[in-house]
């Protein structure tokens, strides 16, 4: 068997290289615009919740406790959650602060402390706390 000159040896290396690349850069890529799908078929949405301020937020779904940790306080939380999904989400304020409201882009969304929403689309929400 004749042997590949060794200048179409290193293109066809170089070829390899630029497509096991292209295969795993690809991988695990989601379209920003797509939405994700649960394994029965269904929408998938995510709710992203964050902090403005010193307090903390908690997450609970299908009927669970909220719980507020005071060893690891969390300032953000991503749920991922089936669309139609209720959830419960709730703010606490730390020492010397106040919970003020929930936000939703620039909008107030709420201004209760807990709330409970039927997730349907994806979406961010802020727990919003000031100085007491």
């Amino acid at each position: 068997m004749k042997r590949l000159p060794r200048h179409s040896r290193v293109v066809l290396a170089i070829l390899i290289l630029m497509a096991f690349a292209l295969f795993f850069a690809s991988c695990g890529q989601n379209d920003s615009d797509e939405q994700s799908t649960d394994t029965s078929g269904g929408k998938t949405c995510t709710v992203m919740i964050n902090t403005d301020g010193m307090g903390q937020i908690a997450t609970a779904a299908d009927g669970e406790e909220l719980e507020f940790s005071e060893d690891a306080p969390l300032q953000s939380s991503q749920v991922n959650v089936p669309a139609g999904t209720e959830i419960e989400i709730g703010a606490k304020a730390d020492d010397g602060y106040k919970f003020i409201k929930w936000t939703s882009g620039d909008n107030t969304y709420s201004e209760d402390e807990t709330i409970e929403i039927t997730v349907s689309e994806d979406m961010e929400l802020t727990a919003v706390f000031g100085d007491e």
